[in-house]
């Protein structure tokens, strides 16, 4: 039984709410009938042990029982490892921003290992929980990188229960396992990555409903897509020419704004003051960027280089590519996201395409490949501590 604090607490991903690992049910996966543990009562001897002492999920017993604690408040069993340092991942985007195809291609990426291809070390990442790897397999695995589409029904929306109260959106939980060979030290995180509607982002109401997850988030990718500025329209040929109707109306600063809002009352944070949470703000469909700057700048631009990751932040990169997409969002016209980006004291600019092109006449992607998807995540993993700088 692992030791910890009596203040110690995890929240379940599923309603939100807190508690005490030793307040949690322990049930069987195979039968969820099967309660394998049952909290002490509240004020017996053995309630007072559970505060300092709870069951490790391993063994003959647990382990062929398939093991879950059960939330107190919504009596979902957790995902497994759900004691480990959780990180919140926000991933943030209006309408048609391409976080679902981002966030496809990310966890493929890290599955693959391809966030330490070279170096002294490896990664593996591991979904934790059977609706995790159904979810990803059947709603972004199989639509996106396995049949290739470009035309996906859109992110469902959030519903509401039978008292009117929101069902929060699930996420996926992973762990991500790094390991290093030159020290033989392996560390372990669980990530959690919401991917919840444009329109419940935008929407100052619905985000406190179904988007709590943005307002204690411990990272945020912020997603902007260039096709809603007007600049880098109207430098796309006719066959680029995206339907005027499948833009959105908001510019990526309005949505930005909005949530920066609702962060500052949940977060208590005075108006127009410093925002300290990790924000990478990301231009998505960077390869639409390659027709607003000269073929011949092309090969100055890190941004259309491909990249080969080794498990370490590279500071100077990050860098130069934050100066490279400041300066074409000046190029864009975009003061207004400038100016609010610059309220957070740890941002870094980033560009990534999660296709590297656009989709044919039937919408299919002939060719899939990802230009720079790895490289938000590898800096807010730095700046979580999580990976060393090179």
């Amino acid at each position: 039984m692992p030791l910890i604090s009596p203040g110690f607490k995890i929240r379940c991903p599923y309603c939100r709410q807190e508690f005490h690992p030793g307040d949690a049910p322990i049930s069987s996966l195979n039968n969820s009938n099967t309660v394998l543990y049952t909290p002490p009562k509240r004020g017996s001897l053995g309630y007072y042990l559970s505060r300092v002492k709870v069951e490790e999920l391993t063994g003959e017993k647990y382990t062929t029982e398939m093991a879950r604690r059960s939330c107190p408040s919504c009596n979902r069993l957790l995902p497994e490892h759900e004691t480990d340092k959780v990180f919140n991942i926000a991933i943030v985007g209006d309408t048609s921003s391409g976080k679902t195809h981002f966030i496809a291609v990310l966890i493929d990426q890290l599955r693959r290992g391809l966030l330490m291809q070279t170096g002294t070390g490896g990664t593996r990442l591991m979904a934790l929980s059977p609706d995790t790897e159904r979810k990803y397999r059947e709603d972004y695995y199989i639509p996106i990188l396995q049949e290739r589409n470009a035309r996906l029904p859109g992110t469902a929306r959030g519903t509401f229960d039978a008292q009117g109260q929101p069902i929060p959106h699930d996420p996926l939980a992973y762990q991500l396992m790094l390991h290093d060979n030159q020290t033989n030290l392996t560390q372990s995180v669980n990530l959690l990555f919401y991917d919840i509607p444009g329109e419940e982002i935008a929407d100052s109401t619905l985000i406190v409903q179904f988007g709590e997850h943005i307002l204690r988030a411990d990272a945020v990718i912020y997603l902007a897509d260039p096709v809603t500025i007007p600049k880098v329209r109207e430098k796309l040929p006719s066959h680029l020419q995206p339907d005027a109707t499948s833009i959105s109306t908001r510019s990526a600063h309005e949505v930005l704004s909005n949530v920066m809002y609702r962060f500052e009352q949940y977060q208590k944070v005075a108006p127009g003051a410093n925002i300290d949470v990790p924000t990478a703000i990301m231009l998505s469909k960077s390869d639409l960027l390659k027709y607003t700057i000269p073929v011949n700048q092309h090969r100055n631009y890190l941004i259309f280089q491909t990249k080969i990751y080794d498990g370490k932040a590279h500071l100077q990169e990050f860098t130069r590519i934050h100066e490279e997409v400041e300066s074409c969002l000046r190029f864009y016209g975009e003061h207004a996201l400038l100016q609010i980006s610059s309220r957070f004291t740890r941002l870094n600019f980033f560009a990534a395409s999660a296709t590297g092109g656009p989709p044919d006449g039937k919408g299919k992607y002939v060719h899939l490949e990802p230009l720079h998807c790895l490289d938000p995540f590898v800096w807010v993993l730095w700046k979580l501590g999580c990976i060393d700088a090179a």
